[in-house]
């Protein structure tokens, strides 16, 4: 088994990667069943979106398809305002995805709010959720920059175990209500304290940190999560080219990647190799992009998902 990508191989010393890869896939399945991780997307909800995610999905072999969409957000005062086109959200629950509306705050001083004082923003977020008809909420909060927030510099570790009291919270509240709730980290801020997070009732834990373009970097950062998240729940992060251009959901955030087909073969191929092993199965990739994705790179999931489907 290998993936194709018009014929690319990559060269390894000794035993070729895809070689190993057949090897320990052939002796996983016997063993447990593998299961499809998901395919998150994120955006506006445009209909050029929703067409090219359609126009695509037969190449996923099933797996669940998420989208988050930006329905409501963090008031600098702590509370949870609902905003955003609720018709998008109806549109892709028709289609059988996920839909989770992202909730993003980048001011240190406003998150200290919410964490000492959550229980209304959550009862809100919560209600709000059911009448929407959502199937839950994805945390992106990221507190750096005082001049582009305007909150206050320094970020301490009490930030982080205050973030995960309120994830704790908010998660459980969500499951008594069927819903999920899921977070975007990096590792570079202390807002985010990995053991603490995955002591808690998150559903997904997704990975920023893997957003990188560079290979043995990205493969560096999936390393160190593993030593600290349960990967039944982990989030890969993959932020490929995209091939639109409108904004903000054509190359932002992830800059100007610019990615070959040797390169996107090489990267899923490390993610293959991870399902091979119940203790490294994850949940889902998250393509930080609406799918408006080049062809080479729904070419390279078509064969990432043929592989783990015929096994």
């Amino acid at each position: 088994m290998q993936l194709s990508l018009g014929q690319t191989s990559l060269s390894r010393k000794g035993m070729s990667l895809m070689a190993t890869v057949t090897l320990m896939l052939v002796s996983a399945a016997t063993a447990s069943q593998v299961n499809l991780p998901g395919l998150w997307f994120w955006g506006s909800g445009s209909n050029a979106s929703i067409a090219a995610i359609q126009g695509n999905k037969s190449v996923l072999h099933g797996a669940q398809i998420y989208y988050s969409i930006g329905v409501g957000h963090v008031t600098m005062d702590a509370k949870f305002t609902p905003s955003g086109n609720l018709d998008m959200v109806k549109n892709m629950k028709s289609l059988g995805w996920k839909v989770h509306s992202i909730i993003s705050c980048g001011n240190i001083t406003t998150l200290q709010i919410l964490f000492q004082n959550s229980d209304e923003f959550i009862k809100n977020a919560t209600d709000f959720a059911k009448t929407a008809g959502l199937d839950g909420f994805n945390l992106d909060f990221e507190p750096y920059s005082k001049d582009q927030y305007g909150g206050k510099l320094g970020v301490t570790n009490n930030d982080g175990l205050m973030y995960a009291e309120f994830m704790n919270k908010f998660a459980n509240a969500l499951h008594s209500e069927g819903m999920e709730l899921s977070v975007d980290y990096f590792s570079n801020l202390a807002i985010w304290n990995l053991p603490a997070m995955n002591s808690t009732a998150l559903d997904t834990i997704i990975s920023m940190d893997t957003y990188v373009q560079d290979n043995s970097t990205m493969e560096a950062y999936t390393q160190m999560a593993m030593g600290y998240l349960d990967f039944s729940r982990f989030g890969v992060g993959v932020c490929p080219q995209n091939s639109s251009t409108e904004k903000p959901y054509g190359p932002d955030p992830c800059g100007p990647q610019v990615w070959s087909a040797p390169m996107i073969k090489e990267r899923l191929d490390y993610l293959l190799s991870l399902m091979a092993s119940p203790s490294t199965q994850f949940r889902m990739m998250n393509m930080c992009c609406s799918g408006i994705i080049t062809p080479l790179w729904w070419a390279g999931l078509g064969d990432f998902y043929n592989a783990l489907a015929q096994n």
